[in-house]
C-alpha cells in the first residue's frame, strides 16, 4: 500500500482534520462555519444551505462529506441560522450575500476557491452575488446551483404576504407556517421589500459569465417546480442535469447519489 493511500486510510478512521471557527458579518455577528481540511488538495469547496436550514441539512452534510476526499470543504450557517448570531426573522437575501462575501474573502487567500454550490435560497443568491459581484470574485471556478427559484414573487413567503396584507400593514409581520418541518416563522416587512429588490431573477439566469455554471434540479421537486427551471434552459448558457424523482431536497439515497455523481462528473472530480 503506497503512503498516500495508507495515510488517507488513517484519516478516514479518526477523521481529525477538521476546524470550526467565526467570522464576523457585517452587521456584528459571529458566522459559524465547518472546514474539512484535505491536505492533498489546494482547492476549495463552498457549500451554501437553503433558507430556514442550517449547515446540518442532510443534504449539505451528504455533499460535504462526499466532496472532503477530493477538496478542502466548508459550510457555514447563514445570519440567524444553525450557530450563527442574529435571529431568522432578521435574515433577508442581501444579508445572506454579504455573509457569503466575507466567508470568500476569508480563504480566499489560502485556497483556491474551486466551486461554490448552493441550495434552494442559495442557489438564487449564487445568481445575484455573481451578477452583484462578478469582476470582484471571478476567480472562483466553477458553480453549482441546486433547485434554485428563479422568479422570487412564486415563493410561499411571498403568496402568504398576499393573503395577509392587511394585517402584514398594521403589525409588519406574520406567521407563516413551515409545513415540511412543521414549525411557525416570522416573516417581516422588511425581508418582504428586500426580496421585492430581486424578484425575478430570469435576466441574470440567461447572462453568460465566464464561471462555469451547473444547474441541477429534480423533476419531483415539490417546492420548485421542475417546469420554472426546464423552461429556461434553452436561453440559458448554463449546463443544466435534471433528475428522475428527485424531490426538492434529494431525500431519498438513491437521488442523492444520482445528484453527486452528476456533479462529481461535471466537476472533473
Amino acid at each position: 500500500m503506497g503512503r498516500d493511500n495508507l495515510f488517507r486510510k488513517i484519516l478516514k478512521n479518526i477523521n481529525l482534520l477538521r476546524d470550526e471557527g467565526y467570522i464576523i458579518n457585517d452587521f456584528g455577528n459571529k458566522i459559524f462555519y465547518t472546514l474539512n481540511i484535505n491536505y492533498f488538495s489546494k482547492k476549495l469547496v463552498i457549500v451554501c444551505h437553503g433558507s430556514r436550514s442550517s449547515q446540518k441539512h442532510k443534504l449539505i452534510k451528504f455533499l460535504s462529506d462526499k466532496l472532503r476526499w477530493k477538496y478542502n470543504v466548508v459550510r457555514f450557517d447563514f445570519n440567524g441560522r444553525g450557530k450563527s448570531e442574529g435571529k431568522l426573522e432578521d435574515s433577508t437575501y442581501s444579508k445572506d450575500i454579504e455573509d457569503l462575501k466575507r466567508m470568500l474573502n476569508k480563504f480566499k487567500g489560502t485556497f483556491e476557491i474551486y466551486c461554490v454550490i448552493g441550495h434552494s435560497k442559495a442557489a438564487s443568491e449564487l445568481i445575484i452575488f455573481f451578477s452583484k459581484y462578478f469582476e470582484e470574485f471571478s476567480f472562483v471556478k466553477n458553480l453549482v446551483l441546486i433547485a434554485p427559484r428563479i422568479n422570487l414573487l412564486e415563493s410561499e413567503e411571498y403568496n402568504e404576504f398576499l393573503k395577509h396584507q392587511e394585517s402584514f400593514e398594521k403589525q409588519k409581520y406574520f406567521i407563516f407556517h413551515d409545513d415540511e418541518k412543521n414549525i411557525d416563522n416570522k416573516i417581516t416587512l422588511n425581508y418582504i421589500e428586500d426580496l421585492k429588490k430581486y424578484s425575478d431573477l430570469s435576466e441574470e439566469f440567461k447572462k453568460e459569465i465566464s464561471i462555469r455554471t451547473l444547474v441541477i434540479h429534480g423533476k419531483s421537486d415539490e417546492v420548485i417546480k421542475f417546469d420554472s427551471i426546464n423552461k429556461l434552459q434553452e436561453v440559458s448558457p448554463y449546463d443544466f442535469e435534471f433528475i428522475e424523482n428527485g424531490t426538492h431536497s434529494f431525500k431519498d439515497k438513491k437521488t442523492k447519489k444520482e445528484l453527486f455523481k452528476r456533479m462529481k462528473n461535471w466537476l472533473y472530480y
